[in-house]
C-alpha cells in the first residue's frame, strides 16, 4: 500500500476527530476543562429482581432537599411500569408498578445532588415528638435497665447516648444487649434498638440511612448513624464509637426503620448504588438543554451508560494515549520494552497502587519469580507446562504480598491484585530468555526501559484535564489512530541509534 493512501487515511481520520472536537466544543458548548466549581454528586440506584408472572409493585424511598444538599435533577428508566409517589414522613416513596412480570427485570433511578457546602442549622423552637418503639415484655425490661445505668454513669444528654451505644456495643455483650439486638447486630438494626431505648429517657431521636460522597466511589452502599436531638438541634452520632461525629461528606438519603427498596410479587431482590462525581457536573448546562440536538448528542455519548460502566470507560479511554506514547518511545526515542502494552497495562494498574508502590511491587514480584524461572529451566520443562507453573508462581507472590501488606497494614500492598498476573508472567519469561541470549546487561536495560515507560505513561494518564477530554470527546481517539499509523511508517533512525553509531559518523 502507498504513502499516498496512508496519508489521505490518516487526514481523513484527523478532520473527522478535529471536527467533531471543534462541533462540540463551539456550537454544542461541552467544556474544554473539568469544571469544579459546582460540587455536584451523580447517585444512580439499579434496582434487579426477578418477576413471577403476576402484578409487581417496588416502593423505593426517594432523597429530598436538605439545608445542605439540594436535588437538582433526577430521572427513571422503567420501560412499561407506572409510577405514582407517596409522601410518609419523614420521608417519600416512588412506587413502580406492572400487571404482569416476567423473568429479569431492571429499574435505575438516577438523582443528581447538589452540595452547597457545610450551612449554620438554625435552631428549632419546637421540640421534635419522640418516636417510640415497640419494646415489650423481655425487651422492655432490657432497656429499662440499660438506660438505668447509663443515666448513672452520664451528666447530660450527650452522656447518656454514648453510654448506651458503648452498652450495646461492648465486646462482652450482657444480657440485655443480647435480649435487644438478638443475632442482628448490624447498624441499621442497632440505630432502631437506641431509638427506642432513648425514647424512654423522653430523648427525641432518629435513625438516619445516606450515602458517602466521595471522588471515583462508583460503587457505594449506605452508612447509618443516629441523630438525637439537643438544645434545639440534630446532632449526629457514630453507632460504631457511640461518640457525636461530623458526617461532613455524607448525605442522608432517608430516615427511619423503613427498607430503602420494597418488593412485592417478585423475588430475588437486588439493589446496587452508583457514586459519581465528575464531567457530568460540569454538563449539567448542557443536560438540561431544550434543545433536542444536543439532547440527542447526550444520549449517544458515555453519559447515557450507567454510572458504573462510565467508571470503567474513564479509565480504558486513556489506554490509546498510553498506546501512543509507547509507540513514539519505542520506535522514534529507541527504548527497549518488554512486550507491546505491558508498559500501558501496568500504568493502569499504578493507578490503584500509586506510582512507587507500584513500582517497588512490579520489581519484587519480576525478580522473586525471574529466579524460579531461572529453576525451572534446570528441570528441562516443556513451554507451556513451564509458563503454566509460572503462572502459578507469580500468583503465590502476589498473594503473599498482599497478605504481608494488610499485616503491616501497607494499603498499597492490598491492591497488588490489580497487577495483570498473565502479563507478568510473560515478562517474567521474556526476561529470562533474553538473559540467556544477550546478557543480564540487555535485560537489565530493557526492564528499565518498561519501568520507564509505565512511569511516564502512568503520569500522562492519570491527569484530570486528559481524562476528562478524551471522556467528553472520545472522537480524539481517531487523532491518535491518525498519529499512530503515521508512525507505523516510520523508518528513520532512533534517537537512541544515533547515540549508538556516534562513531562512525566521526569516521
Amino acid at each position: 500500500m502507498s504513502k499516498r493512501h496512508l496519508y489521505i487515511l490518516t487526514t481523513i481520520l484527523i478532520l473527522a476527530g478535529a471536527g467533531l472536537f471543534a462541533a462540540k466544543l463551539l456550537i454544542f458548548g461541552l467544556p474544554l476543562t473539568p469544571q469544579k466549581k459546582l460540587n455536584l454528586w451523580e447517585v444512580e440506584a439499579h434496582i434487579t429482581f426477578k418477576g413471577r408472572e403476576g402484578p409487581v409493585k417496588v416502593a423505593q424511598i426517594l432523597p429530598q432537599s436538605q439545608r445542605r444538599f439540594s436535588i437538582v435533577d433526577q430521572s427513571f428508566v422503567s420501560p412499561g411500569y407506572g409510577l405514582s409517589t407517596i409522601f410518609e414522613k419523614p420521608n417519600k416513596q416512588i412506587v413502580f408498578s406492572k400487571r404482569k412480570v416476567t423473568g429479569e427485570q431492571s429499574l435505575y433511578y438516577r438523582v443528581t445532588v447538589l452540595d452547597k457546602g457545610v450551612k449554620k442549622t438554625k435552631k428549632l423552637r419546637d421540640i421534635p415528638q419522640t418516636i417510640s418503639v415497640d419494646l415489650i415484655g423481655a425487651q422492655l425490661v432490657a432497656a429499662k435497665a440499660i438506660i438505668d445505668t447509663a443515666t448513672a454513669k452520664s451528666a447530660d444528654s450527650s452522656t447518656l447516648v454514648s453510654a448506651v451505644i458503648e452498652q450495646l456495643n461492648a465486646k462482652e455483650s450482657s444480657s440485655h444487649s443480647k435480649e435487644l439486638l438478638g443475632k442482628n447486630r448490624s447498624l441499621e438494626n442497632k440505630a432502631e434498638i437506641v431509638v427506642g431505648i432513648l425514647s424512654l429517657a423522653k430523648i427525641s431521636a432518629r435513625s438516619v440511612h445516606g450515602l458517602e460522597l466521595r471522588h471515583s466511589h462508583y460503587q457505594s452502599s449506605f452508612s447509618h448513624w443516629l441523630e438525637v436531638f439537643d438544645q434545639g438541634e440534630w446532632h449526629p452520632y457514630s453507632l460504631s464509637t457511640g461518640q457525636p461525629t461530623e458526617l461532613t461528606n455524607y448525605f442522608p438519603w432517608w430516615r427511619g426503620p423503613v427498607p430503602f427498596v420494597n418488593l412485592s410479587g417478585g423475588k430475588k431482590l437486588n439493589t446496587k448504588v452508583s457514586v459519581s462525581w465528575g464531567e457530568e457536573s460540569a454538563l449539567m448546562s448542557v443536560k438540561k438543554a431544550s434543545d433536542d440536538i444536543e439532547k440527542a448528542l447526550l444520549n449517544i455519548s458515555f453519559f447515557s451508560l450507567p454510572l458504573d460502566v462510565q467508571q470503567v470507560y474513564r479509565v480504558m479511554i486513556v489506554a490509546p494515549l498510553g498506546a501512543l506514547l509507547l509507540v513514539f518511545l519505542r520506535n522514534v526515542i529507541g527504548l527497549g520494552t518488554f512486550g507491546t502494552f505491558m508498559p500501558v497495562l501496568m500504568a493502569m494498574s499504578f493507578r490503584e497502587t500509586e506510582l512507587l508502590w507500584g513500582l517497588l511491587l512490579f520489581t519484587i514480584i519480576i525478580s522473586i519469580s525471574l529466579v524460579v524461572r531461572i529453576y525451572f529451566e534446570s528441570l528441562k520443562l516443556m513451554v507451556v507446562p513451564r509458563l503454566s507453573a509460572l503462572l502459578i508462581v507469580v500468583i503465590l507472590v502476589m498473594a503473599g504480598l498482599s497478605i504481608i501488606g494488610h499485616k503491616l497494614d501497607m494499603g498499597g500492598g492490598l491492591s497488588v491484585a490489580l497487577f495483570p498476573m498473565v502479563i507478568l508472567t510473560m515478562t517474567v519469561e521474556r526476561i529470562s530468555i533474553l538473559w540467556d541470549e544477550r546478557g543480564p546487561a540487555q535485560a537489565i536495560k530493557h526492564g528499565i526501559g518498561s519501568l520507564a515507560v509505565a512511569s511516564l505513561c502512568y503520569v500522562v494518564m492519570t491527569q484530570d484535564l486528559v481524562e476528562h477530554l478524551f471522556f467528553v470527546f472520545p472522537e480524539l481517539l481517531l487523532i491518535l489512530l491518525a498519529f499512530t499509523l503515521l508512525l507505523g511508517r516510520y523508518t528513520g533512525y532512533r534517537l537512541m541509534e544515533l547515540v549508538r553509531f556516534r562513531a562512525l559518523a566521526k569516521e
